[in-house]
C-alpha cells in the first residue's frame, strides 16, 4: 500500500512539472499553483524518505541504490526550497534545474 501511495505521488509529480510553462510570467495562476504543489511535493517525498529510513533503519536503507536516488532527489529539493538558497525562485523550483547547468541551458 505504501508503495503505491508513494508510485501515485511519483505520478503526479511528473504530470506537476510537465504542466510548468517557462515563458509564463512567475506570478500567474498557473505557476503559481504548481509552486505550491511542488513545496507539497517536496513535503511529502521527505516524509517517505524519513519513514523508510525509520523502518529499514540507515544502514539498510542506504544498501538500496533506489533509495540513494531518492535520498540525492530528495536532498536536492530540500536545498533548492531552503529559504536560505541565494538563487532560490519562490515558485519555479524544478528538481531537473541542476541537470539543465549541464547541458548547458539556462
Amino acid at each position: 500500500m505504501f508503495d503505491s501511495i508513494v508510485m501515485v505521488l511519483i505520478l503526479a509529480n511528473c504530470v506537476q512539472l510537465a504542466m510548468y510553462n517557462p515563458l509564463e510570467p512567475e506570478d500567474s495562476g498557473l505557476n503559481l499553483l504548481l509552486g505550491d504543489l511542488d513545496t507539497g511535493f517536496t513535503v511529502a517525498f521527505t516524509l517517505e524518505l524519513l519513514l523508510k529510513m525509520i523502518g529499514l533503519g540507515p544502514m539498510r536503507y542506504f544498501q538500496d541504490g533506489f533509495n540513494w536516488l531518492d535520498f540525492l532527489c530528495v536532498a536536492i529539493g530540500c536545498a533548492r526550497a531552503h529559504p536560505c538558497n541565494p538563487k532560490k525562485k519562490r515558485k519555479n523550483q524544478r528538481l531537473a534545474t541542476p541537470f539543465q547547468h549541464t547541458w548547458g541551458h539556462e
